[in-house]
């Protein structure tokens, strides 16, 4: 956008040209919708647009107008995206603008909503003849979930009090969440994930179950890098945790399973 910046006739100008005559609705969903990294569906883009702008206003049809005005395209049924011109305008207008930011407000809703999409795939996963289903639904949306994985990590890294509460459902049946993005995710960007949440759960005593899953978890996706130094130093924290908070394991059985398949796991690897 810097280098595209004139005095007189520039793409700048021309994208302002057409922003300015939008209505403030439109102006203000065009801004929300830069809040996606990529293309995003119709869901995604009316779970922001609903929740931000006046209870009257219609996602789809403004979307539909900003299609129209070639701010928005529409590479096929229900799905939309922005030109990477248009989305970076789009967030220079939100910085200079007199009004409270939409923006941060804008991602908040977004990654809510990516989670929760999160949180039905991998209930699906784990349902007869549904897996590959849900790899697939990942698949398709996998520059969204990706982003807004790392969106979720860093403001729970950050103690963001309305990530934790819109994303409650997510740390539901954590291990099983984590298990299918296991599947759906290169090691690399789960032990990023994984690292950045690790630190989010090591205040409250009560999170020492949810700590040990994720050094397990962290342990595990080491291991497949062949980090076998972290991989040790992850697994032998799980276990100090894990003595420390024994009784915390009594009403989660499935954590306990999978901390003692990590455990038995590294004493084959130390015998070997």
């Amino acid at each position: 956008m810097t280098l595209l910046k004139d005095d007189g006739e520039s793409v700048q100008t021309a994208i302002k040209t057409s922003f300015d005559v939008l209505p403030k609705a439109e102006q203000d969903a065009l801004v929300l919708m830069s809040v996606f990294p990529g293309s995003f569906d119709c869901d995604a883009a009316e779970a922001v647009i609903r929740n931000s702008l006046d209870p009257g206003s219609l996602p789809v049809s403004i979307l539909r107008s900003l299609k129209n005005r070639s701010l928005v395209e529409q590479p096929r049924s229900r799905r939309y995206q922005l030109h990477p011109l248009i989305r970076a305008f789009a967030k220079e207008i939100d910085q200079t603008k007199p009004e409270p930011p939409l923006l941060n407000g804008g991602q908040k809703l977004a990654c809510a909503h990516f989670m929760s999409c999160l949180d039905q795939n991998a209930k699906k996963y784990w349902n007869k003849d549904a897996c590959k289903a849900a790899i697939e639904c990942f698949i398709e949306e996998r520059h969204n979930f990706e982003n807004f994985l790392q969106v979720y990590a860093e403001r729970m890294e950050n103690h963001d009090q309305g990530i934790v509460d819109s994303c409650k459902p997510f740390l539901d049946d954590f291990l099983q969440k984590c298990m299918y993005l296991e599947m759906c995710v290169s090691p690399e960007f789960s032990i990023h994930v994984l690292e950045r949440l690790l630190k989010s759960f090591s205040e409250p005593v009560i999170q020492s179950v949810r700590s040990v899953e994720i050094m397990c978890l962290l342990g595990h996706e080491e291991r497949k890098k062949g980090d076998r130094a972290n991989y040790k130093v992850s697994i032998e924290k799980a276990k100090l945790l894990y003595t420390e908070n024994r009784t915390e394991f009594v009403t989660n059985p499935l954590s306990e399973i999978f901390k003692r398949y990590c455990f038995k796991q590294r004493a084959s690897h130390e015998a070997q």
